[in-house]
């Protein structure tokens, strides 16, 4: 994910860097169809945060932030939904 250094879940994913607790992630994708609500895909999952490191960040790159988790539970996908009845 591109560094947004004052994203919520960003903060939350560095303070959790080896806490060694399972942690509940949420990662919405950029899919959402048009509609009256539209909804993006969306998976679920439980894991543990092993390392968070930036990468990236040359004259032509985006600096990304970079975390390895250990899933510790299935992983949950909500498919994309354009919110009408």
């Amino acid at each position: 994910f591109a560094i947004l250094r004052t994203d919520a879940g960003q903060i939350a994913l560095r303070a959790s860097n080896g806490d060694k607790q399972n942690h509940p992630f949420k990662i919405e994708f950029d899919d959402a169809p048009a509609g009256a609500a539209p909804t993006p895909t969306t998976h679920y999952f439980i894991g543990l945060v092993q390392s968070v490191r930036e990468v990236g960040g040359s004259a032509n790159t985006v600096q990304m932030l970079a975390g390895i988790m250990e899933l510790n539970s299935n992983i949950v996908e909500v498919a994309a939904a354009t919110g009408n009845p």
